[in-house]
């Protein structure tokens, strides 16, 4: 099966990789040796996407690849527990100390992390938005939009119910979610429920999963604290987090449409415009 990711039909890599993923935590100590060993780049991301669908029995040893120091290792590891979405969740603390307590250079892959957890990181991301190191702030920030944008949303295609059944249920604010087998079974029941349409669904549509307005709040009011920070890259990536929020963020538009601040950071200039027409169009 290992071999078949390498064979050059699509298909056969697509059925290698659901048939490991279906054999589970038997199949981990393999894949993870894969991860760790001299291997192809292309297999060490397959079995990364394995293990993160096999989700919370390969968490222990995948949190333990987060420590060493070789950085493709590193990467592939922190892909996987970015797949596994909220079955991370019981990592939580763990991976929050981690952020306080990595490099750098690695910070921003656990802050991906995190965000793929959902809204249950935001007590976290809340800490770390306002701690005094300047660099934990602007991380937190960067995590809170990745959390809220509808753009870094996991799609789903929607094959089973097309031809079928109207989209107005998968319209919306739109956060990420797993990618697997209960999340289709989610989209079919909804669908069953809404009745069918005149219109068709197109084939390449996609299936995702709304985020509630309680907690885009709640980032809101996180990232108004952060938008009056004193570093200009904390201030930066609130500018754009708060587009990543859209329409829920209109009421701090006034304040962003008067942001003089950016006009002396090349990067926050580029982003801001973008920013005012995401809040104002996006629903």
């Amino acid at each position: 099966l290992l071999g078949a990711l390498s064979d050059k039909a699509p298909k056969v890599r697509v059925d290698a990789s659901q048939e490991l993923s279906l054999m589970g935590p038997s199949a981990i100590p393999t894949l993870l040796n894969v991860l760790t060993t001299k291997q192809k780049t292309h297999w060490r991301f397959y079995v990364a996407d394995i293990l993160g669908r096999i989700g919370t029995p390969a968490l222990t040893p995948l949190l333990k690849l987060l420590e060493n120091e070789r950085s493709l290792v590193w990467h592939v590891a922190s892909v996987a527990v970015q797949r596994m979405r909220k079955k991370a969740a019981p990592a939580l603390k763990k991976l929050c100390k981690m952020l306080g307590q990595t490099s750098s250079s690695r910070r921003r892959g656990i802050a991906d992390i995190l965000a793929s957890i959902g809204p249950s990181s935001l007590s976290c991301l809340r800490y770390y938005a306002s701690h005094p190191n300047s660099k934990l702030r602007e991380v937190a920030v960067y995590a809170l939009g990745r959390l809220a944008s509808p753009h870094m949303s996991q799609p789903v295609p929607i094959e089973i119910i097309k031809n079928r059944y109207a989209k107005a249920n998968f319209t919306g604010k739109y956060h990420k979610e797993i990618y697997d087998a209960e999340l289709i079974k989610q989209a079919k029941r909804k669908a069953k429920g809404i009745g069918p349409t005149k219109k068709k669904v197109d084939s390449k549509a996609m299936i995702l999963v709304q985020i509630n307005d309680k907690y885009l709040q709640q980032i809101v009011v996180i990232l108004a604290n952060s938008l009056g920070d004193t570093d200009k890259a904390v201030h930066r990536e609130s500018v754009w987090a708060l587009g990543q929020v859209g329409k829920v963020a209109n009421t701090l538009l006034p304040q962003l449409l008067k942001d003089s601040r950016c006009l002396q950071d090349m990067v926050c200039v580029q982003a801001l415009p973008q920013t005012w027409i995401q809040i104002a169009t996006i629903s």
